[in-house]
């Protein structure tokens, strides 16, 4: 059954089209080609053809894109707007420099918050979790980054956990886990728990354990001086 159809001008996009994704409410879909555009369409006005909003870039090479909308739990607890929340990731890679990149943009104005670096790897996916949590990336040298949305703070970063390029990523339904593929056939399970509170607990730990010691250095230290003097 057909449910919409609309026509676009096919002259916008002068290179191959790399990516393409609907937004959650399907107002917009969003298209990025090899040429270092991207082009954002409205599916509920049928009088335009032309994009809404273009944004072009003159040192990235575009990898993949999705929209994300925060459910009203992960939103601004001082945000008293009815509206929800909604964002366009885009997973570019900079040829000067050699690393890849997470742009994310607000669809409200269609103007860029933050751009994060992500690795010196060309990214090879890039998936979203069902309740719009996290965000998986995997790298052509086979390694899987986990950030959380919408302030794309890294939860974890697993390097050369296949041997080939990762080819795809998903998460499980719990969302414990991002699932990922590679060309070597293999298949790797990346914890969505932030490991760095287990770092900086263990960095406490050895802090203190560091420290006892010393004390005990000192205390044996003193007692061989009182026996010398006795």
């Amino acid at each position: 059954q057909l449910i919409l159809k609309k026509s676009y001008k096919q002259h916008l996009h002068t290179d191959s089209l790399v990516d393409l994704c609907f937004n959650e409410t399907n107002q917009y879909i969003a298209s990025c080609d090899a040429s270092k555009s991207i082009y954002i369409w409205s599916l509920t006005d049928n009088n335009k053809e032309d994009p809404i909003k273009t944004i072009s870039f003159e040192n990235y090479q575009l990898a993949s894109m999705r929209f994300v909308t925060l459910p009203q739990e992960q939103q601004d607890n001082n945000n008293t707007s009815s509206s929800l929340k909604e964002y366009l990731y885009v997973i570019a890679h900079q040829h000067a420099k050699g690393n890849s990149y997470i742009l994310q943009y607000t669809t409200s104005n269609w103007s860029l918050i933050q751009s994060i670096k992500v690795g010196p790897h060309l990214i090879t996916s890039l998936e979203c979790s069902k309740k719009l949590k996290y965000l998986s990336l995997t790298s052509n040298q086979g390694d899987v980054y986990i950030y959380d949305t919408p302030m794309l703070h890294r939860i974890n970063h697993v390097s050369k956990c296949h041997e080939l390029p990762a080819t795809g990523t998903a998460f499980s339904v719990t969302e414990t886990y991002a699932i990922s593929v590679s060309a070597d056939k293999s298949i790797y399970f990346t914890s969505t728990q932030d490991n760095s509170s287990i770092f900086d607990h263990m960095k406490s730990i050895i802090y203190i354990l560091c420290h006892l010691i010393f004390i005990i250095f000192i205390l044996i230290k003193a007692t061989n001086l009182l026996d010398d003097v006795i």
